[in-house]
């Protein structure tokens, strides 16, 4: 996980999120079996005006692996939040509470949520504060000079979105051995850029 600068949120969303997160709120009240629905403007759902300022926030990396490049599959808007848990339903359409997601992290993270969970766009944030690379097994661990608190942030962050799994593991070995033999090197070019900074 990489520190990321949220930018802007389009006007459209500035000025209708609360309305529909409560009206979100409203139908959920009523019946839990309402279904999350993208708002639509002007004939266009609000999600696909989101979607590319989320991607230029991280270039085109997914906000909470950093994976590249990211697949149609992987388009996902997740609500780091989740919006099926009654005390998050107002916030269902509210800028801080959406990130781009892979597929990875969006099945392993789905509705598990927990307040100590780590956000990439937290101006404190810093990935070298809250974790160290293994590079023979390529798996992420809470650096050992955190505090216990933050200790508690980078396990469950590492937990919840699985950032171990071994495929995880192999990508991230995969984009450290090309990273060695490239000759040319453009860090936006690869994924996981946390292990070469």
């Amino acid at each position: 996980m990489r520190q990321l600068t949220r930018l802007p949120q389009p006007n459209d969303l500035e000025n209708n999120w609360k309305k529909w997160g409560e009206k979100y709120s409203k139908n959920k009240s009523l019946s839990n079996s309402h279904v999350f629905q993208w708002r639509t403007i002007n004939g266009v759902k609000i999600n696909s005006k989101l979607i590319p300022i989320l991607l230029k926030m991280s270039d085109n990396h997914c906000h909470y692996c950093d994976k590249f490049p990211l697949g149609e599959g992987d388009l996902t808007i997740d609500h780091f939040c989740p919006k099926s848990l009654p005390e998050f339903y107002t916030i269902a359409y509210k800028w801080e509470n959406l990130f781009l997601s892979c597929n990875h992290c969006q099945m392993c993270k789905m509705e598990n949520f927990d307040p100590v969970l780590l956000r990439p766009d937290d101006q404190n944030y810093k990935f070298q504060k809250y974790f160290i690379y293994n590079y023979s097994t390529h798996k992420l661990e809470p650096n050992p000079q955190l505090s216990p608190f933050e200790s508690v942030n980078a396990q469950k962050t590492i937990e919840i979105f699985n950032f171990n799994h071994p495929s995880m593991q192999t990508m991230r070995r995969h984009a450290y051995e090309r990273f060695q033999n490239d000759s040319i090197k453009n860090l936006l070019d690869y994924p996981f850029r946390f292990i070469f900074e």
